[in-house]
Parts: structure tokens; C-alpha cells; sequence
């Protein structure tokens, strides 16, 4: 199993085998994209551009209905060229990856949700042992939260204000995550042969991933793969006796990195030194900008 993905260098380095140095190079530098890799890993900063983003659906006793956003989760892989997918089943591109930062502890990244206004300003202060939000409120008053990450007996633990959030440890062949500072209920990613882990909660198996013949198979939903000319990553949604539906392309097109679903353009991603902005298909939705 190789190593998860740096948050705190003195503190996460928990590596089942160590990176070559073909692997610290950038990747978004290259015209093509790089083979795509099955690495069990944490993204504990939720600094993600969403490209596949999970949704539920909820009703009351009234028959009204109502959509949300289903959480990120911590644990997932990391599945390179930028690319994570969590254990909720959502599929991002990593900012620290766009913004070289995987080898940094100390950052700052500010999200402009409204860019033609310069407004909607959040800023993510990432240090080596917490991770705060910073932002202005409804009644304009500063506002801010952070999370505190350690280690204590073995674990990486994280807490807000004092109280206990989630815990994560690696072991030999395994990574587990739990809500319960007593580990009462684990989610547990088990090494199960070459390239396939097992997803599985207490003691019952929940999910396959799988790498194979240059694809990775994620559960029962997606599988992904490099297109032959490398200039394309494929994504397709898996389908029960059926062959995979394409969904999504991801394509580099000079300093951008574009989605495209089946028939037009969903996302277009520019890179521009120390600021990333996220287009639709006629405006700037929203920006990213690194900061000291």
C-alpha cells in the first residue's frame, strides 16, 4: 500500500513505500497525463474543485422534497494526475496539486465565490497542526473555524474546539477512519492482493477498487482511464450488464484543464501562476488564489 497524501509532513508521513523521484515531478507540466495510480490517501483541507459531486435527496411527510450536497470524506485515493476520490463517492480535483503545494505545511488559499465582484472571499489557512476558515458573515462580522490535527497513540486525530471530529490510522495492509474516539464503528480500506483494496464497515464488505490494465475501477459507480494518445482522461459511469456510459473528458488545453461531458463543455479549469478559476460555459463561477 503506498503512502497517503502529505497534510503534515512530520506528522502524516506513514508510508508503506516511499515515492521515486519521477513521481515528486509536476505533473500538470506535461501535455499528456500521466498513468493513473490507486494510492489509499486523506485529503483533510476540502481544498477540491468537484468534478463528480454526490447529492441526496430528502422529503417530508409533506411531499416536499429538498436536494443537498452529500459531505466529503477524508479518506479516499488519490488517484493522480491531481485526481481524488473520496470515500462518499465524490470525485475532485485537488487544488494543493494545481497550486504545487503537496510538499508544502504551511499555506493560505483564498476562494472568491463571486469573481466579477470580488466578493464571497473565504480563506483557508492551512499551518502545521490546524486548518481554519476564515470569512465574513451575514451581519458582516468576521468569522472563523479550525480544526486542530495531531497525533496521539498512533492515530492522526482531529478535533474542533476542543471536541472530538474523526480519527485516522494506517496499519500493516489497512488504513481506518472512525468517527468514534473509541474506534467504535471503523471504516476500513483493506490491501486485498496487488492494486485492490476493499472497502469495509465493521465487518461487512462494501466496495471493490480495483487497478487493472491501465483502469480503476472505483466501487460499483465509476471507472476511469488514460486514453490511448494520453491527452484525455475518460470517465465513465458503470452500469450493471451493460458496458460503461462515458460521462465525463478531462482534457489539457494549454493552461487549461477542461471537463466536457458527452456533448459540451461543463467546466473549464484556467491556471494562471498563483490563481486558478473555475468557468462555466459563459462566466467565471468562482477563484482560487494562493497566497503566502
Amino acid at each position: 500500500m503506498k503512502k497517503v497524501l502529505l497534510l503534515i509532513p512530520s506528522l502524516l508521513f506513514l508510508a508503506f513505500h516511499p515515492n521515486t523521484d519521477s513521481e515528486k515531478l509536476s505533473e500538470r507540466e506535461a501535455s499528456t497525463f500521466q498513468q493513473l495510480a490507486l494510492n489509499p490517501a486523506y485529503e483533510l483541507e476540502e481544498l477540491r474543485i468537484d468534478i463528480i459531486r454526490r447529492e441526496e435527496t430528502t422529503a417530508d411527510g409533506d411531499g416536499n422534497s429538498s436536494t443537498e450536497k452529500v459531505d466529503y470524506h477524508p479518506l479516499g485515493f488519490d488517484l493522480g494526475n491531481g485526481l481524488f476520490y473520496d470515500l462518499n463517492g465524490n470525485l475532485a480535483l485537488r487544488l494543493k496539486h494545481l497550486f504545487d503545494l503537496d510538499d508544502q505545511n504551511e499555506f493560505t488559499v483564498k476562494r472568491i465565490g463571486n469573481v466579477q465582484q470580488n466578493r464571497g472571499i473565504e480563506k483557508r489557512k492551512v499551518s502545521e497542526r490546524a486548518i481554519c476558515r476564515e470569512w465574513r458573515g451575514v451581519l458582516g462580522n468576521d468569522r472563523s473555524q479550525c480544526l486542530d490535527v495531531f497525533e496521539e497513540d498512533g492515530s492522526l486525530k482531529v478535533t474542533r474546539n476542543g471536541r472530538f471530529c474523526y480519527q485516522i490510522v494506517e496499519a500493516e495492509g489497512e488504513v481506518k477512519y472512525s468517527r468514534n474516539r473509541n474506534g467504535g464503528r471503523w471504516t476500513r480500506l483493506l490491501e486485498e492482493g496487488e492494486q485492490t483494496f476493499v472497502e469495509q464497515i465493521r465487518e461487512r464488505r462494501r466496495d471493490v477498487y480495483k487497478q487493472e490494465d491501465g483502469e480503476v475501477r472505483l466501487g460499483r459507480d465509476i471507472l476511469l482511464k488514460v486514453a490511448e494518445s494520453g491527452k484525455k482522461i475518460e470517465i465513465y459511469r458503470l452500469r450493471r450488464q451493460l458496458e460503461p456510459r462515458l460521462i465525463f473528458t478531462l482534457q489539457h488545453k494549454g493552461e487549461e484543464i477542461v471537463l466536457r461531458d458527452r456533448r459540451r463543455l461543463v467546466r473549464r479549469i484556467a491556471l494562471e501562476g498563483d490563481k486558478v478559476t473555475v468557468y462555466g460555459r459563459r462566466r467565471a463561477l468562482f477563484a482560487y488564489e494562493k497566497g503566502a
